[in-house]
């Protein structure tokens, strides 16, 4: 009976597959920080009206509150396991879920810098619109950023696409993919561990 407590908190528990990155967000926070107390200093320096100073304090306050309520967001797991349900942090203060049984594979892919991820196959790469040939194709490539692509089944509608607001991912045409610069290095070791946990937690709901 001792026993029993412990072993339902343990049900409860997420076990962390991805690891979030808060370093963006602390160089943001750095530069804000350094050109607000710029700001400040010149104002003081110019004899500025007392009240303008106070304006811009305040401002940088708020920017500086706002801005550490995001980094700890930011250091949250991308991805996680509870019980059967595979758990994703795609924006700040919100998350979605989809059963690890509709979960198909995970493969490293690719996006310009700039636009919202979208998908491809087990095995190939997250591609978006913009990776499609045009008549402008001899212009020079944009730069890219990795991702982790998550392969959704394709009998389960009514999971095949979320309107995700915030560019942490994105989740469309059935592909789940997480934006490499918001999380911990994207690796090939990091998508053979993630597979060999998607075996093991399949294994075991059966």
């Amino acid at each position: 009976m001792p026993n029993m407590p412990v072993a339902a908190s343990q049900s409860h528990r997420a076990d962390t597959w991805l690891r979030g990155n808060v370093r963006p967000v602390l160089v943001a926070a750095a530069a804000t920080l350094l050109s607000g107390g710029l700001i400040i200093a010149a104002l003081v320096a110019f004899a500025a009206p007392a009240w303008l100073t106070g304006v811009v304090a305040v401002l940088l306050a708020a920017g500086t509150a706002t801005t550490a309520a995001v980094a700890v967001e930011s250091a949250r797991p991308r991805l996680s396991r509870r019980g059967d349900m595979l758990l994703m942090r795609l924006a700040p203060w919100s998350q979605e879920e989809v059963p690890l049984a509709v979960v198909e594979c995970f493969f490293l892919g690719s996006s310009p810098v700039g636009t919202h991820p979208a998908s491809s196959s087990c095995g190939g790469s997250a591609t978006t619109a913009s990776d499609q040939p045009t008549a402008t194709s001899d212009m020079a490539p944009s730069r890219r950023r990795g991702t982790l692509a998550i392969r959704l089944a394709e009998r389960a509608q009514e999971y095949s696409q979320r309107a995700i607001s915030l560019p942490w991912g994105g989740w469309a045409r059935g592909t789940i993919v997480v934006d490499g610069m918001w999380c911990e290095p994207l690796t090939p070791a990091l998508v053979r561990d993630l597979t060999g946990r998607l075996v093991a937690a399949k294994r075991e709901a059966t």
